[in-house]
């Protein structure tokens, strides 16, 4: 597929989280071989009469953030004029104050009864990990006529949690009405109490097997993967507490996203 993005204003040392999602295997340079893609399913194209679709070269999230939205609406609008699809991405838990268009609409997370027109679900391009691991402990299992859906984590089990982080959910909406305008606060924010709902709707389906492992803490996720290996010291949890196993230098973070 040929695509056409305005690389015009795009700075080079760019923060790639901010980037579309099919701009990142074309910008600054191909890379396609680490998103597992042939260079034939996502080409740059530099004649916008040639491409067969747009890209918003930035995320809402950077528009909106930065408080660029003009330029992006503007971008939108000289894409228009070829009748081509153009597709947009938003990413995070967060729902964004996206303005309406005639343009597609990929995000992270969403409700099907909130759905707007043209907006879908975030197609996120990732390397096949069953293909590039190659670890021996790694079954690939015949599919059965039933679906098999297994969860390990972290999800509310009664309502008294689920109150608890709904009450954390309400004062985020207070300081955030003032300190991020451009966030809207009147949709429900996805967590482990949307999590332990699904789980549910889940279990009760007579139409798959389900098996979960749920956890209400932490800790307790650690100590019962201690139990089954005791040769396990260190854990990668950093995505829940924001501490790293390897101590991270001045500005790590930061040179990371310009790689």
């Amino acid at each position: 597929m040929k695509l056409f993005f305005s690389q015009s204003g795009l700075p080079e040392p760019v923060t790639r989280s901010y980037l579309s999602e099919w701009v990142k295997p074309l910008f600054p340079e191909t890379r396609h071989s680490i998103y597992g893609l042939d260079p034939k399913d996502l080409e740059y194209c530099k004649e916008q009469s040639d491409a067969d679709a747009f890209l918003l070269p930035f995320t809402w999230n950077y528009y909106l953030e930065r408080g660029y939205i003009q330029d992006a609406l503007a971008l939108i609008e000289e894409y228009s004029q070829w009748n081509k699809p153009i597709y947009t991405w938003v990413g995070g838990d967060h729902f964004y104050k996206i303005p309406e268009g005639d343009f597609i609409l990929f995000r992270h997370n969403g409700y099907q009864s909130m759905r707007r027109k043209n907006e879908h679900a975030y197609p996120v391009i990732i390397q096949d990990p069953l293909e590039y691991l190659n670890l021996p402990g790694i079954k690939i299992l015949q599919k059965d006529a039933k679906p098999k859906i297994g969860f390990c984590g972290l999800a509310d089990k009664n309502w008294i949690e689920g109150s608890l982080r709904e009450v954390k959910a309400s004062m985020f909406r207070l300081v955030n009405l003032i300190r991020k305008p451009y966030l809207d606060l009147t949709h429900p924010i996805s967590g482990t109490r949307l999590r332990r709902d699904v789980l549910k709707l889940l279990s009760d389906s007579k139409e798959i097997d389900a098996d979960w492992l749920i956890y209400q803490r932490l800790e307790d996720l650690i100590d019962a993967v201690k139990t089954g290996n005791p040769d396990i010291h260190d854990f990668e949890t950093s995505i829940f507490t924001g501490k790293y196993i390897t101590p991270l230098v001045e500005n790590y973070l930061e040179d990371l996203d310009l790689v």
